[in-house]
């Protein structure tokens, strides 16, 4: 029996003045839970298998892409839709409700938002064909990134998009659903930029992909989703609901691959890394951090003299002789107000480390309420620190992705890896005379070999070196615990904020290359056996079936989580959890306990007198209420 719940104490407590963490929203969650599967692509011949394992987890929505190059693979073609006329054949008979993903562009109408007649007559084609199957339509996918956009990302272009495309859906049938399409992450400026060209007359349902897999759920994602609310308030759709099409944490674990890659690059650069301090950022008052969960700069450097944090404001006087690395960032977001100090670092000597995508391709600018806005800037930053990259989106002679990983020769004893999806290279194009590119990986196709991973040594007006590789698919992960922890969470904040469904990214793991999240986001392995987010998952909707009411969380003030909320049955649940240490306490408790769940669906025992929080929920059916001291 898991021992999480010690005890409880039944008695008549007093009770503290709780923070409620949102208001929840009235009403009713319908039919809540989704799922995101390529059922339409990759997985289409195991769409049965995953069919009947979704619906024994209590789920009954699956998302997945239409994709217009499928259904018509030739300008003049024919528009041929039996593939997906099979798979919706077979969700009917599983009981289980598709949303269609409307995407992307094809070789004759590129970018699809210039080729309007082209997007229009895809749109009706297809939304006429399901009409009687399908009632709501995702319009685009995380259009806001320049790789799924096809070009520059643009509100007010995707508006012009979103628009047409609705105004086709509601000729076709007034009572279909718009979405809009789920933005990565949740870029405010870009959602505005939407609103102000007209985009609230192009859409039923709001959409956003608000992933934070450095993080936890409860960092933020509550008033986050606020914001959003605030946002659409403020262009007169406040009313309209707020759908979450995917957010997930992926489980691969990266630690290796990047030692395999930074150890060398640092020798090459003359460190002995035994006598290196190695500087990551944390600072809470940001708030930014490349101290995450998922990359774990000790693990990379297990024979470095220290791995120490410093905070934003230590940048300015950070030594390099006394920490010669730093890592700056861990994905492409860098506070700007804070590289003036970052650039006087490299030129008195310092290396930094750059582990995914652009580097400084975002700035993340702190307002003044103490959130935080991502904002893409433009080479400005990069080309002070001498860095030169590329990517198909920005050169028509780069593919879309690489499909294969060289090392280059000098490293070939030193680092093993596999073949990683490579869309972003760097070049020697933004290099001072001095200044020196030294390759370790090339991302291969064809007769194309760009650089994805390097050492810059800087000899001009920088004097320090960087260290960066491009692939973005391979920071890191989870792991499998750590999956089926936040998953409940992530739900039961997000309908307590009044999300009104949510679709977990994704089903099934691919499981193909190691380091590659993109293979391991799923909640099952690659052969559909179970990972323990399954089985969290699983025992989420049991224990809130679909036609409960919305959540109401509080948090105490020592950081213990308390959801409530009741079933259909009449039967009152409550959830305990923390976001990151267990906490003993002391509960108050007006009611019988029926029965005590852990979040993997095991029995728990029902008569402690002393209660641990800890990340992994527990689920308590029966009492009137729940209370911590």
């Amino acid at each position: 029996m898991n021992r999480i719940l010690k005890t409880f104490s039944l008695s008549a407590c007093g009770m503290f003045s709780a923070v409620a963490l949102a208001a929840a929203p009235a009403g009713v969650a319908s039919d809540p839970y989704g799922i995101c599967a390529h059922v339409s692509r990759s997985e289409f011949e195991i769409a049965p298998q995953e069919f009947k394992l979704m619906r024994s987890a209590g789920i009954n929505w699956v998302r997945t892409d239409f994709d217009w190059m499928r259904i018509q693979s030739a300008k003049n073609g024919e528009w041929n839709f039996k593939r997906l006329d099979e798979l919706i054949a077979l969700a009917k008979k599983s009981g289980m409700n598709v949303l269609p993903i409307l995407d992307y562009d094809v070789p004759w109408a590129t970018p699809a938002w210039k080729q309007m007649k082209f997007w229009r007559e895809y749109v009706r084609r297809t939304v006429t064909h399901f009409r009687n199957d399908i009632r709501f339509w995702e319009v685009w996918n995380e259009e806001n990134s320049a790789p799924m956009w096809r070009d520059t990302p643009n509100g007010a272009n995707y508006a012009k998009l979103l628009i047409a495309s609705y105004e086709e859906i509601k000729k076709i049938d007034p009572e279909l659903q718009v979405l809009y399409g789920g933005t990565a992450g949740i870029p405010m400026p870009f959602i505005e930029d939407s609103l102000k060209a007209g985009a609230a007359a192009g859409f039923d349902i709001m959409n956003i992909h608000p992933y934070r897999k450095d993080n936890v759920p409860e960092d933020a994602l509550v008033p986050d989703i606020q914001g959003v609310r605030n946002l659409l308030a403020k262009y007169g759709a406040g009313e309209k609901p707020i759908w979450i099409t995917e957010i997930g944490w992926p489980t691969n674990q990266a630690n290796d691959v990047f030692r395999e890659i930074f150890v060398p690059l640092l020798e090459k650069a003359g460190f002995d890394l035994k006598q290196v301090r190695v500087a990551c950022i944390h600072d809470p008052s940001y708030p930014f951090s490349t101290v995450t969960t998922t990359l774990d700069f000790k693990k990379i450097f297990p024979t470095a003299k220290s791995v120490d944090h410093i905070a934003l404001r230590e940048l300015a006087s950070l030594n390099p002789k006394e920490y010669p690395v730093l890592v700056p960032s861990v994905d492409e977001t860098f506070p700007m107000a804070y590289f003036d100090a970052l650039e006087s670092y490299v030129k008195r000597g310092g290396t930094l480390i750059f582990s995914r995508g652009v580097p400084l391709y975002y700035d993340l600018i702190k307002r003044a309420d103490g959130k935080t806005e991502r904002i893409q800037v433009d080479d400005r930053y990069r080309n002070r620190l001498h860095i030169g990259w590329g990517a198909w989106w920005t050169d028509r002679n780069i593919p879309h992705n690489t499909v294969k990983t060289e090392v280059a020769p000098e490293f070939r004893t030193k680092v093993k890896i596999q073949d990683l999806p490579g869309e972003i290279f760097l070049t020697d194009k933004r290099l001072k005379k001095g200044d020196r590119l030294i390759p370790i990986l090339y991302g291969v196709r064809d007769r194309f070999r760009g650089i994805s991973g390097a050492l810059i040594e800087l000899n001009s007006d920088l004097k320090g070196k960087i260290v960066a590789v491009t692939y973005k698919s391979s920071t890191g992960g989870s792991t499998e615990q750590f999956q089926a922890e936040v998953l409940p969470r992530t739900y039961l904040l997000a309908f307590s904020a009044g999300v009104q469904r949510l679709f977990w990214y994704e089903f099934q793991s691919p499981e193909g290359i190691a380091f590659d999240q993109e293979s391991h986001f799923g909640i099952t392995h690659k052969d559909l056996s179970p990972k323990p987010a399954y089985l969290a998952y699983k025992t989420l909707t049991k224990m809130r079936p679909d036609g409960s009411s919305v959540p109401r969380i509080t948090v105490s003030p020592d950081g213990i989580y308390t959801a409530e909320w009741t079933r259909p049955d009449g039967k009152k649940v409550h959830a305990l959890w923390t976001a990151r240490k267990t906490k003993k306490c002391v509960l108050s408790i007006r009611g019988k306990i029926d029965s005590a769940t852990g979040y993997l669906g095991q029995r728990l025992s029902e008569d402690p007198s002393a209660f641990t929080a800890t990340p992994r929920i527990v689920y308590l059916t029966g009492p009137d209420s729940v209370t911590v001291k």
